[in-house]
């Protein structure tokens, strides 16, 4: 009598439990015209603390600009750590079409450990680079900017790494309600032991 309703549940554990993003979510970046080093802020290399801020970054020098990343999915966002030039503020964007924007995060000069140059700035309080009040609550979004928006001027992304987790589709939500339905049904209509 057991094997029937272990069967239901190792085929819905197999079929129904939603799959979670193992692969890093950054997929692409791309900046303003007036932005250098663009490839910089995603090449999986975080720049030194105290780094020059034009070496080795995406770096402008005249605002309005954006360094924008596109992700593989969309995925919640738990948190992020980002290298910046350390005497500017920077506000985080967020979106799941690429065209509305919401702020996700920001971060203001003199935050870091740094007294000039790049530094690292952490959402993650078991990082030694985190950072009170730069925290966000969870976010999905397929796309995330980074814009300066104050500051010396002199603006530079060194890296962005994001917390996330995978956001389920629809299809994966139903097939577990439905085979988790099934198994329900299957359990209750089962004769009692006696």
């Amino acid at each position: 009598m057991m094997k029937k309703p272990l069967a239901a549940l190792a085929t819905c554990a197999a079929f129904c439990a939603p799959t979670w993003a193992a692969t890093p979510p950054i997929v692409s970046v791309s900046c303003s015209t007036n932005v250098s080093g663009c490839a910089f802020a995603a090449d999986g290399s975080f720049p030194a603390e105290g780094q020059f801020y034009q070496s080795q970054t995406a770096f402008w020098t005249t605002s309005p600009a954006t360094v924008t990343f596109a992700l593989s999915a969309p995925v919640l966002i738990t948190g992020y750590e980002a290298s910046l030039d350390n005497n500017d503020d920077y506000r985080f964007e967020w979106s799941l079409n690429g065209t509305t924007w919401a702020t996700l995060s920001t971060v203001t000069a003199g935050l870091g450990e740094i007294n000039g140059g790049m530094d690292t700035f952490s959402t993650n309080p078991a990082s030694p680079e985190f950072v009170t009040g730069i925290a966000f609550a969870p976010t999905s979004a397929a796309f995330v900017r980074i814009i300066g928006t104050g500051g010396d001027g002199l603006f530079a992304v060194g890296e962005l790494t994001l917390f996330t987790t995978a956001v389920p589709e629809a299809s994966t939500w139903l097939s577990l309600t439905v085979g988790l339905g099934a198994l329900g049904l299957f359990v209750r209509r089962r004769p009692a032991a006696g």
